[in-house]
């Protein structure tokens, strides 16, 4: 094996772990930014928040969010790997319809979770909109005032 081929395989090997690392250490180091933005106010002085139905719904969202995002980005990245592999080396591996397929989903998942994570909050107020405006027997209506 040459040398660029040995450098490639260290890549394909090291690449996955350390965007994985990154992602980590990032949301590690922005986790009370991310939080202030995912669940609604700050409870300053309480030691336990009162969550509101929009606020676990909220919070449900995240999790869910974050559980698929667990899934889809070690699946993408086992698919541009093995992509890679077939492109570079020409193994004798192909790069099927199914192998298509999963890319696709696991980016569809990808897009999911990222807007469940950041979007969770919308949602839930919105949600919480819709189901406020159906209890009372109403249309739901934008409140906003010009």
């Amino acid at each position: 094996m040459d040398r660029a081929a040995v450098l490639q395989i260290i890549m394909l090997i090291i690449l996955p772990f350390l965007f994985t690392a990154t992602v980590g250490v990032l949301l590690w180091i922005i986790a009370d930014t991310l939080a202030g933005y995912m669940l609604p106010g700050r409870y300053a002085g309480e030691t336990i928040p009162n969550l509101s139905d929009c606020g676990l719904a909220v919070t449900a969202f995240t999790v869910l969010g974050v559980v698929i995002l667990a899934f889809a980005v070690p699946g993408l990245m086992h698919n541009v790997t093995n992509f890679l592999l077939v492109k570079w080396w020409r193994l004798d591996r192909t790069y099927s319809l199914g192998n298509v397929a999963d890319t696709i989903r696991n980016s569809i998942q990808l897009a999911i979770g990222v807007a469940l994570v950041l979007g969770g909050r919308r949602l839930a107020e919105r949600l919480h909109g819709v189901s406020a405006a159906a209890g009372t027997g109403e249309a739901a209506v934008d409140t906003e005032e010009a």
